[in-house]
């Protein structure tokens, strides 16, 4: 069986000076800003033998900065990656460089390029996936049947590759073309629908 969180988690605490019932008390601490009164039980009184927590000149219990590193390091074993924040593999970036093949090596009536940089629609895919459910599959065929509706009118008024998956309007929302147009290739809707998804700018 290959190593576990778990095993990183064990091994961080029996690297410091606490036990894990000590480090579930320092936890239960975290959660308040302040503390009025701590009863002084030796699974207590070692978070402050340790530096952990401190008591103040008022009277109150504050967590130091040595027990919020604790915690942190104890969070990052645990905390979840989402698609913002995991490195890319080579299958999302080759299905991201097929999107960007999609568009036309042309410029646009507006003056831009329609295929933007790898590095501008790699953060742009991301946050798509992260914000809408749908596949690869999904994703190039609604880009074609948009590329294929502005071919026709000789690419006026058509977005690039990085404008196409969002772009923020003047409330500070993201709106996603791309998302309608995977809605059109799944339910058959009107592809001229005005019908954009908004999701707002975190």
């Amino acid at each position: 069986m290959k190593k576990l969180k778990q095993d990183d988690f064990f091994e961080l605490i029996q690297k410091s000076p606490i036990t894990l019932n000590q480090y579930k008390r320092l936890l239960d601490f975290s959660k308040h800003d302040t503390w009025q009164h701590v009863f002084m039980v030796p699974d207590n009184q070692i978070l402050f033998d340790e530096e952990y927590l401190v008591e103040t000149k008022e009277g109150k219990f504050l967590m130091t900065k040595k027990g919020e590193d604790l915690i942190k390091k104890v969070e990052k074993l645990f905390r979840t990656e989402t698609a913002g924040s995991k490195k890319v593999d080579s299958e999302f970036i080759a299905n991201v460089d097929a999107y960007r093949q999609l568009f036309p090596a042309i410029k646009l009536p507006t003056g831009v390029y329609a295929r933007s940089a790898m590095k501008n629609l790699e953060p742009a895919m991301i946050w798509f996936f992260e914000n809408f459910n749908y596949t690869w599959d999904t994703v190039l065929k609604a880009t074609k049947l948009y590329l294929n509706e502005k071919e026709m009118s000789r690419y006026q008024y058509c977005k690039n590759s990085q404008y196409f998956i969002r772009k923020e309007n003047g409330t500070k929302q993201w709106i996603s073309e791309l998302a309608n147009y995977c809605e059109n290739i799944l339910n058959g809707a009107d592809e001229n629908e005005k019908n954009f998804f908004e999701t707002h700018v975190v």
